[in-house]
């Protein structure tokens, strides 16, 4: 695109639509990856990202370290292949509300609320959800509910990690190995199954917890909730692929150029492999096509 730093949000929405299916870790691919975090990068001003959303809105968004990493780094390439699933397929999702599980400090809730959507945003961690509330007040977003609780197959409460390097990588006890230096505290969870019925789409970012989540939801839960996640380690993606194929469940991955997923070995196992996208639908991304 000519003028990429001229653009606004929507702008770079049609770029990622062009190369929707670019192969992970090629060179293009991994050019769009630097060329979209060095854009937010451009846009910081006073501790903040000052973005263009569309021809009339702007968005805000906190320009912050977040361990060794900073909040410029949650923006980039892949990230907006999700926001690009939320833009086009409004007309499917805009029925019932929308999970952000694992919201972090608040960017896709921002993002989903900009698009008209009903937001249930999910921040085990308070100090995250305190930084998520000031984002979404700033940008007078009406509605995002935020709820202090981490998603689980249970209720109850969970030894809780934050990864002091990398804070939008913490953790659940006993669900990933952490590294560098971990602080850790008590967090509340809600059970899947109390609350998945509620939702069109569910985008989860549960760093490790997400095996347990997707294993906890029944058949009719299933098949009545889109799912947009990541997966961490070879045992989240086994207990994910199992039970989608047992309850006949279409799985979708970046790692397969985003065709269905037929064998275990085309399902990613880690962040960089990509994303997947669980669904009831068949031939979901012809919207794109």
């Amino acid at each position: 695109m000519q003028n990429f730093k001229k653009s606004n949000f929507i702008d770079l929405l049609e770029v990622t639509k062009k190369s929707f299916f670019e192969k992970l870790g090629n060179k293009k691919s991994n050019k769009l990856e630097q060329k979209f975090k060095n854009y937010y990068l451009s846009k910081v001003k006073n501790n903040s990202i000052f973005l263009n959303f569309n021809k009339k809105e702007k968005i805000i968004f906190p320009f912050k370290k977040m361990g060794l990493r900073t909040s410029a780094d949650l923006f980039g390439y892949y990230e907006h292949l999700i926001f690009l699933i939320y833009y086009l397929k409004y007309e499917k999702y805009k029925k019932k509300k929308v999970a952000d599980i694992g919201s972090n400090i608040g960017l896709h809730s921002l993002i989903l609320s900009k698009f008209k959507y009903k937001i249930d945003s999910y921040e085990p961690d308070p100090k995250h959800l305190k930084v998520q509330k000031q984002v979404i007040k700033k940008n007078n977003c009406k509605n995002v509910k935020f709820i202090n609780k981490g998603v689980y197959d249970s209720n109850g409460t969970k030894n809780f990690y934050r990864v002091l390097d990398n804070t939008a990588a913490n953790y659940i006890e006993g669900q990933k190995n952490g590294y560098g230096k971990l602080q850790k505290i008590k967090i509340k969870t809600v059970n899947i199954k109390d609350i998945s019925k509620k939702y069109s789409l569910i985008k989860m970012d549960a760093e490790g917890s997400e095996g347990v989540i997707i294993k906890g939801m029944t058949k009719q839960s299933l098949e009545k909730v889109d799912i947009i996640c990541e997966i961490s380690g070879d045992e989240n993606a086994v207990k994910i692929f199992e039970h989608c194929k047992k309850n006949k469940m279409n799985i979708y991955s970046h790692k397969n150029y985003w065709n269905k997923i037929v064998k275990l070995k085309q399902m990613p196992t880690h962040h960089t492999q990509g994303l997947i996208l669980i669904t009831k639908e068949d031939n979901y991304f012809k919207f794109i096509k």
